[in-house]
């Protein structure tokens, strides 16, 4: 089998040439053809031509000249330059330039793969893929290879300091609350590009699980809007409904020191109105409590409901886990939900706490006819 390089000349010989109309390499027309008589006929090898049929047409009928092997030669190196738009989401159409885009299949996206036009062998028209990464972009074609085989000659990328950036989908949460460091994922695709997630403008780091992207809540106010950081330096927010909330969690109470019991509906309950009470759970950090001093300078503590509107208490942060308070006298008898204000007062905190003070029934010393 003969070899050809792209843009070399050839020579095809044979009778009664002069009837040769035109002549191609597979479907890649040879321009300028020249004739020796009737005996021969050449030409440039075109410069997009890969290894193929060679074929002649006449008025009439279709000759092939047999098969040749097309090598390309350094002149021939796919290349790909810098991107101009380097960031994009999935089905946005992005623009590459370069050389000899000459018979490309392939364009990839880190391991995505794009639907590609071309414009010419300079430029090609991509289409952002779904599940795209941060990467290069790259671009080859499978039906052109160099000397002893080498692809890397019909292959190219885009600079490494030119990396695309995704812009991801965001639909939503894995939950709208959580304590300072549980884990939330979010929710959508095309996360290749993420870096951190931000929570009320708090950033934690992050990381593609599936196709989610997992982080634990950061310390500190995170009660606000969600973002998710990208290599480029932008924050992508979902819809204006996407809105995460802190999260400070009752687990238990109890005496704040030795006391007596009392059984109330079933449940062994060690203070009453007036006595001091331990709340034990978890994240009690100031900047998620709602602060008595809010409204009232001379006050000092956090606000506690007990029951419901109107009856609360202000209680002492003794750390994280643990704050400590008096029982107000307007905690209602029987059970009693017990809950925790937040800063965005009058919103608390969910709870599953139920709360049973001890109390004195009333004793009866006589019933008389007045």
């Amino acid at each position: 089998m003969p070899t050809l390089y792209p843009n070399s000349g050839f020579l095809i010989s044979g009778i009664n040439l002069n009837f040769v109309e035109k002549a191609r390499v597979g479907e890649e027309p040879v321009k300028a053809l020249s004739y020796l008589a009737t005996t021969g006929i050449s030409g440039k090898v075109p410069e997009g031509a890969f290894s193929n049929g060679v074929f002649v047409d006449t008025s009439t009928s279709v000759v092939s000249a047999g098969e040749v092997n097309v090598i390309l030669r350094p002149d021939d190196q796919v290349s790909v330059g810098e991107v101009k738009q380097w960031s994009g989401r999935a089905g946005d159409l992005v623009s590459i330039t370069g050389s000899n885009f000459q018979q490309i299949t392939n364009v990839d996206f880190g391991d995505a793969s794009a639907e590609f036009y071309k414009v010419n062998k300079q430029q090609l028209n991509l289409v952002v893929p779904q599940n795209s990464l941060w990467d290069v972009i790259r671009v080859r074609s499978s039906l052109r290879t160099g000397l002893n085989g080498d692809t890397s000659i019909s292959s190219g990328s885009s600079p490494s300091y030119n990396k695309f950036v995704p812009i991801p989908e965001i639909v939503g949460l894995s939950t709208g609350q959580q304590v300072t460091g549980g884990a939330v994922d979010i929710l959508g695709r095309n996360f290749g590009g993420a870096t951190g997630v931000s929570f009320n403008d708090i950033v934690s780091a992050a990381s593609v699980v599936g196709a989610s992207l997992r982080t634990t809540v950061p310390s500190g106010d995170v009660w606000g809007k969600v973002g998710v950081l990208l290599q480029s330096g932008l924050v992508v927010s979902g819809n204006s409904d996407l809105e995460f909330k802190s999260l400070a969690k009752l687990t238990g109470y109890g005496p704040n020191a030795s006391s007596s019991s009392q059984v109330i509906d079933g449940v062994t309950t060690y203070v009453g109105v007036g006595d001091t009470i331990r709340l034990s759970g978890e994240n009690f950090i100031p900047e998620i409590l709602y602060d008595s001093k809010e409204t009232d300078l001379s006050a000092s503590g956090y606000l506690v409901g007990f029951g419901g509107e109107g009856s609360t208490g202000l209680f002492n942060l003794v750390d994280d886990r643990v704050m400590t308070g008096i029982v107000p006298s307007t905690a209602p008898t029987g059970s009693g939900s017990l809950f925790l204000y937040s800063n965005h007062y009058p919103e608390a905190f969910p709870s599953d706490m139920n709360f049973f003070p001890k109390y004195s029934p009333p004793l009866i010393t006589s019933v008389v006819n007045e």
